[in-house]
């Protein structure tokens, strides 16, 4: 827990009415979470309803400590108009460069002015807002079939395409190309099929498609589990100190883990047009999550 205690195990929330017994006026009905135990934990709502002198008090202290705290970092959000910063990314044969964040107002803004905040951070690092897929570098995700368990892979046929979905997995499967190689198919083991995935089918104007390997038949019951045990919510929520939390979506997620050679030809799919390999990790596979999420903490 934050005070350093050992966390309790959850079992579940609730909602109940909350009186303060000095003060009757001060009560409300609130969200709190039960865990093990005769007590529950309450919120931020609660506690701002019920003790706003004492949680102002310490918003106010949270909010020093985080200042204090990005000043010895020299990195600030609200400190001077630039910062240098090294760039990480750089490849290591090229000489580091120091690039400026830019500066960031205190109080609250306008969504234009976060807009235009946010394009100003990604005019400074050009290459990690172009569009383009990103690449975990010095990583491969090897898979390993389970011993004695080759004699049980099969080669699939083709999924159909669904009718009136043919332009839309054509143009999927010519973004394939970017993250897959095609294969002939002489001497192929295994082969799933490639199947398709409809959003907004009720919409035609906003309808896409997505191409997923049906591994759920094929191989994912064959595969060695990825050593690797995901982290509690307890362990998670322990970590969250700050007053400013931000959420990031990673574009292609798994596909930005490279698959070296040898584990490829497990992950080969039958298509409309013949059979393809990844280079990078597709969505469908068993192990994907574990080993993305180890190499995403590492």
């Amino acid at each position: 827990m934050a005070d350093g205690t050992p966390s309790k195990s959850v079992r579940g929330w609730s909602e109940i009415i909350i009186t303060r017994a000095d003060k009757p006026d001060k009560t409300g009905l609130f969200s709190v979470v039960i865990v093990d135990g005769p007590h529950v934990l309450l919120g931020r709502p609660a506690l701002q309803a019920l003790w706003p002198e004492e949680y102002n008090s310490l918003a106010e202290v949270a909010k020093q400590s985080i200042k204090a705290i990005c000043k010895s970092c020299c990195v600030c959000a609200k400190g001077a108009a630039t910062t240098p910063v090294t760039d990480a990314a750089t490849d290591a044969a090229t000489p580091h460069t120091q690039r400026s964040i830019p500066s960031f107002p205190s109080g609250d803004v306008t969504q234009e002015e976060g807009e235009a905040l946010c394009l100003k951070v990604c005019d400074v690092y050009p290459e990690l807002f172009d569009g383009k897929l990103g690449l975990f570098k010095g990583v491969e995700a090897n898979l390993h079939l389970k011993p004695g368990y080759e004699k049980h892979l099969r080669v699939m046929p083709p999924a159909k395409v669904p009718y009136g979905l043919e332009d839309e997995v054509n143009v999927e499967l010519e973004k394939m190309k970017d993250t897959w190689v095609s294969v002939d198919g002489i001497g192929l083991k295994v082969a799933s099929q490639l199947v398709s995935v409809v959003k907004n089918k009720n919409d035609k104007n906003k309808r896409s498609v997505r191409l997923c390997g049906n591994y759920k038949r094929t191989i994912n019951d064959l595969l060695e589990d990825e050593p690797y045990q995901f982290p509690t919510c307890n362990e998670q929520l322990e970590k969250l100190k700050g007053e400013y939390y931000s959420c990031v979506d990673v574009k292609g997620a798994y596909t930005q883990v490279a698959v070296p050679p040898p584990s490829r030809s497990i992950l080969t799919v039958a298509t409309p047009r013949g059979y393809m390999e990844p280079t990078r990790m597709p969505f469908g596979v068993k192990t994907a999550p574990k080993y993305f999420k180890k190499v995403w903490i590492n």
